[in-house]
C-alpha cells in the first residue's frame, strides 16, 4: 500500500497485491500507540476504503495476507487527513493608467502553490499567466488591451485546490 492524502470527509483506498493470496486482514495503528488494531468493516479484500474523518489523520495502514503456507504482512501507508487551502484576503480590483504596474494579492493558509490566472472580457475559459503568476502577489504592467481583464488566483495544496474570487482591471 502507498500514503494517501486526502480531505475530511474524502475516501481514502488501500490496496495491496498478493499471489496466492486466500484472505486479507487490514488493520491500522493509530498515532502515538502501539497495538495494530483489525479493521472490522470492509476490512478483508485485497483493498480497503474508508470515508476519513480529520481523527484519521497518522493512522498507519497494513494488510495480513493468508495462504495455506502462513500468514505474511505487508509495508505500512499512512494517512494524512487535512484541508484545502484557505483564502484569507481575496485580490481586489485595481484601476490604473496604461503603462502603469497593477498588482493583485491573495492570502491563504495552508498553500503550497498559486496559479493566477486571467479571463478576457467576451471568453468563457481562464487561462494560466506564464510570467510572475506562481507567487500570492501577480503583477503586470498594463497595457490599453488589458481593460476589462478579470484575475484570480488558483492556490493549491497536497489536499486539493480553491480559486480566489476575481478581481477586475481598468485600464484608463
Amino acid at each position: 500500500p502507498v500514503d494517501v492524502t486526502v480531505a475530511a470527509g474524502q475516501k481514502a483506498t488501500f490496496t495491496v497485491e498478493a499471489s496466492g493470496a486466500t484472505s486479507y486482514q487490514w488493520q491500522y495503528l493509530k498515532p502515538g500507540e502501539t497495538t495494530w488494531t483489525n479493521v472490522k468493516t470492509n476490512g478483508k479484500s485485497a483493498t480497503y476504503s474508508l470515508t476519513t474523518a480529520a481523527r484519521h489523520n497518522g493512522y498507519t495502514y497494513r494488510c495480513q495476507v493468508t495462504n495455506s503456507a502462513g500468514t505474511v504482512t505487508s509495508g505500512t501507508a499512512t494517512l494524512t487527513v487535512g484541508s484545502k487551502p484557505t483564502i484569507i484576503t481575496q485580490p481586489m480590483d485595481v484601476t490604473v493608467a496604461a503603462g502603469q504596474k497593477a498588482t493583485f494579492t491573495v492570502e491563504a493558509s495552508g498553500a503550497t502553490s498559486y496559479q493566477w490566472q486571467y479571463l478576457k472580457p467576451g471568453e468563457t475559459t481562464w487561462t494560466n499567466v506564464k510570467t510572475n503568476g506562481k507567487s500570492a502577489t501577480y503583477s503586470l504592467t498594463t497595457a490599453a488591451r488589458h481593460n476589462g481583464y478579470t484575475y484570480r488566483c488558483q492556490v493549491t495544496n497536497d489536499v486539493g485546490s480553491v480559486y480566489s474570487s476575481t478581481a477586475a482591471l481598468t485600464v484608463e
